[in-house]
This record gives structure tokens, sequence and C-alpha cells, in this order.
């Protein structure tokens, strides 16, 4: 018979009827950072270039939806809407944010975890949160260890610096990044990162990335709820929030010679071709904030952008291995077959289209889709 009850009895909040069947699936939940259509759409310039080896045998296995969209096209009202199945209130990322908007969610609001946790489920979560950390904590625990700013902390995360210390690798520090520009093509822009060294100019080790420590981190609570189950066959909620292929990009430098064949072979957008046909004049038609975008964080030199593409491809492709090893796991561990595993993003990227990079220009189609295999 199903079972009527609440997250929080004395208060009454989060009633949910558990209607108890007989067994429930592992779930595995994989979330990137703003991935360009190109890596989930066919038809996408540059759409082929890229390997992902293990995304593409989950898809041969899974339901692959091709016109999946985003409620918002920044992280955090993203991971506040799919969280909690709601509009978010949440509208806007802190480092964005004007006095006195919301930034992360409320401490009586629920996010579905919280559900899973309360029927049984084992929950664990690596990675990333950017809706406050203190929801993470309700949902995985207190041993959780949920970051919540717009970019890794390679330098203030201590498990991350003590994964580092352990294969006697400096942390990392960019090697000659790639910068953009203002409109004024002279006046710096923003840091998209790129290759990375050790302090001392030898090889960054790509299984020292914060991607693949995410993902070791992954691999590590997976094997801890098989200790912590209460009954042998109670099931798990893995939750793994990559900031991948999110820039900076952190490309280690064994990995040039990778670039210089994307180099070769990357095509700029055809809306950025004529944008600089027209020495970047506004299009007739646009939305304005795009022009009010492309001034304040526009990329107006060729090779930048085709730099930008093959370093964001080259992340995909860490992120792909990363993710292998996730999924390696499942499979050695006997609950692949299981397990519903999922993967998606909180949004896309414009990636060069309309000689626009990163996110936030509410209008541009191109961030509000995702992938989604199920």
């Amino acid at each position: 018979m199903p079972r009527t009850d609440f997250l929080n009895r004395r208060a009454g909040l989060g009633m949910f009827v558990d209607r108890c069947p007989s067994s429930r699936p592992n779930i595995i939940l994989i979330t990137a950072d703003m991935v360009p259509p190109e890596f989930h759409r066919s038809g996408e310039a540059n759409t082929s270039l890229a390997r992902t080896p293990h995304l593409d045998s989950l898809r041969a296995c899974s339901a692959t939806f091709t016109n999946a969209f985003s409620n918002a096209p920044l992280c955090g009202p993203s991971r506040a809407s799919y969280l909690t199945g709601r509009y978010p209130y949440v509208v806007v990322n802190e480092e964005r944010a004007h006095d006195g908007w919301a930034v992360s969610l409320r401490a009586d609001d629920i996010i579905f975890p919280e559900y899973l946790r309360a029927v049984s489920y084992v929950t664990k979560h690596a990675g990333k949160s950017h809706v406050g950390a203190a929801k993470f904590i309700d949902a995985f625990g207190e041993a959780d260890s949920p970051w919540n700013r717009w970019a890794q902390p390679m330098t203030d995360d201590d498990a991350y610096v003590a994964f580092l210390d352990r294969r006697a690798v400096s942390p990392p520090i960019f090697k000659d990044p790639l910068r953009g520009t203002h409109a004024d093509r002279r006046t710096p822009g923003n840091v998209y990162g790129g290759f990375v060294t050790q302090a001392d100019g030898s090889a960054f080790p790509e299984e020292a990335t914060y991607c693949h420590f995410t993902a070791g981190l992954a691999i590590e609570r997976l094997r801890a709820a098989s200790f912590q189950r209460l009954t042998p066959d109670a099931p798990v909620y893995l939750q793994v929030d990559f900031f991948e292929p999110h820039q900076p990009f952190m490309i280690p430098t064994s990995l040039d010679g990778r670039a210089g064949e994307l180099r070769d072979l990357v095509e700029l957008p055809q809306s950025f071709l004529d944008l600089l046909d027209s020495d970047f004049a506004p299009c007739p038609g646009d939305p304005r904030i795009y022009d009010l975008y492309r001034r304040e964080i526009g990329i107006y030199s060729p090779d930048v952008l085709r730099d930008y593409i093959v370093f964001n491809i080259l992340q995909m492709e860490i992120l792909d291995r990363a993710i292998g090893r996730i999924l390696a796991t499942l499979k050695s561990a006997g609950i692949f077959d299981c397990s519903l595993v999922i993967f998606t993003a909180d949004h896309g990227e414009m990636n060069g289209h309309k000689a626009l990079v990163d996110k936030g220009a509410y209008c541009h189609p191109r961030v509000a889709r995702v992938p989604l295999v199920v």
C-alpha cells in the first residue's frame, strides 16, 4: 500500500507518497556545465570533431533527447529549477547579482534528493552546487563538500590540494592564457584559460586536473555507499556535478598535438564571419542584448575564437574520459545494468555564434539547449 509521509513530520513539511515498489533502481545523475549544442546535436558546425567515446556509448544504450532545454541560461537558476522541479526565484548567479537578489535556495526549499534519502536511498554527491551549499547538506549529509562559485576552486579546495600533493604535482598555472578584448579591440577582456603546467613549467598530468579529481571523488563516494547501506539491497543515488567544459579551460600541454589537429579542422560560425565583414555592426533584427553582451565579452579576433573553440573541444574530451571512469566503475561493480543513468547540463554555450561566448544573453537559443541522455 502507498505510504504518505513528510520530510519534516513535526512541521508537516515536504509531504510525499511512497508507492513502495518491490525494488528501486540506483540513480546516477551526471551533469556538466555549459555544453555547446555541437556536442549533442547533429547538423551543427564542428559537431563531429570532439572524440567522446564514453558519452557515445552511453547514448547508444539510452534514450537521447535532441531537443531538450533548460529553464534558465545561467548555472544557479537552472540548477535551482531542476533540483526543485519549480520555476526558480533564483534568476541570477551571485557574481552578477544586484543587492537583494536571491542567489541561493532557501532553507525551507526542498530538492528532490531529499525525497530519495527519505525512502531509503543512500545519497552521495561530488562537485559543485551553485544553489547554496546548505541544501546539499540537507540532501547528502553533513560530510558533503559542495562548492558554490562560478569557477572550480583549484587553489583553496583542501581535498584537491591534498590530491595533488599525494601525486607530487604542484597546483596548475596557466601558460599564456587565452584572452579576449573589449569592443575597442585594445582593452584586455576576459581570460578564458587554456594550457596549464606545473609551477616549474613541467607537464601537468591530465589525471590531476580538477575534472578527474571530481570523477575520483565520485567513485570514492560510490564505493563508500556500498558500506553505508542499511540493507544489502538499499539503492544509491549519486549526483556528480562537473564544472567542465565551462571556462577557464584547464588543458594539459600534453594535448598540444591534438590542439594542432583541431585548429586545422575547426570552422568558425558563419554568423561570426558575417559580423567580421561588417566590422561588428549591430545586426538588424537581433535583440539589443546581443550587441550589449558582445561589447562586454564578445570575441573579435578569428584567431582567438578558433583557439576558444579548440580548447572547448579539448575540455569536452577530458570530461568524457573522466565520465568514462565513473561508467567503468558502475560496470565493474555490476550495477550499471540495474541503474538509471542520466547525463545533462545546466545550460548551453554560444561558442562564437554572433561573436558571443559563454552564456547569459537570455535570448540566444544556443544557451537554452542542453544534452539529455537517460
